[in-house]
């Protein structure tokens, strides 16, 4: 039996983790409205990671050379999403142990395994990115497979095709990536998710790059909040959450919003 890839270490603080881990029956908010700001709940987090768990098998099998036909590839997307296929990995990685789950609750229902890998993939997709979800699925469904490439453009041998019209892209981002805007006149009640949503809206692509120093009991965190690639804020806080929230209103002033 060929030995699993790694698992991969979901970015971020103990928030997040502690959602992942447990079970409905030990929330004590079950059945409450309960939302973080940045991922909502794990209702949610397991629908987006339903998704990106189909596009990422689905594109394992799209780049597969010579080209499997398009019937070809949802035969080996169902086989590979088998409830025998989830439930295997969740064993082998030994991921029921970790669950916190209400005393005597029986985890070996395959929909409630299937649940729990969703909720762990879209969080992993939400603090890591796509990239590291597809080289982990590519890796799980082929040992062998190359290291994720994602949206990356094909190598140029003939002249370069026309450009996109001017008014098709992002507008570039007026400041100094070293220097970010200051916060003057920033509205504090600018949340994660209203700064994702105009960025989108705008054509960027919002991603965070996070790190933190100093003891574990107390770490200080810098987030960076980077608009398709360039650094648009730096926030830092006494956790990941607060220098995050910094970092997003930094770039909401990059966003030229008013």
């Amino acid at each position: 039996m060929e030995p699993l890839p790694p698992l991969p270490k979901i970015n971020g603080d103990y928030n997040i983790m502690l959602d992942v881990y447990t079970h409905r029956t030990a929330r004590p908010n079950a059945g409450a409205d309960v939302m973080d700001e940045e991922y909502g709940n794990t209702e949610r987090l397991a629908e987006v990671g339903k998704r990106i768990l189909d596009l990422a098998v689905i594109h394992h099998f799209f780049s597969l050379r010579p080209h499997l036909a398009a019937e070809e590839i949802t035969i080996r997307k169902d086989e590979t999403l088998s409830d025998d296929t989830i439930v295997r990995w969740t064993e082998r990685y030994d991921l029921k142990k970790k669950i916190r789950a209400f005393p005597h609750t029986v985890l070996d229902d395959p929909n409630e395994l299937r649940v729990f890998f969703h909720t762990f993939i879209g969080a992993l997709y939400i603090r890591n990115g796509m990239t590291e979800v597809q080289d982990w699925i590519s890796r799980l469904i082929d040992p062998t497979s190359e290291p994720a490439t994602i949206n990356s453009p094909p190598q140029q041998t003939q002249s370069p095709p026309t450009q996109p019209p001017q008014s098709a892209l992002p507008p570039p981002l007026s400041f100094n990536p070293a220097s970010p805007p200051p916060m003057q006149g920033v509205n504090p009640f600018i949340t994660l998710q209203l700064v994702n949503q105009t960025a989108a809206q705008k054509g960027y692509v919002v991603t965070y790059n996070a790190q933190s120093e100093g003891p574990a009991h107390a770490p200080t965190w810098t987030v960076q909040c980077l608009l398709s690639g360039t650094v648009a804020g730096t926030g830092r806080g006494r956790s990941q959450k607060l220098a995050r929230e910094e970092a997003a209103k930094q770039a909401w002033s990059a966003l030229g919003v008013h």
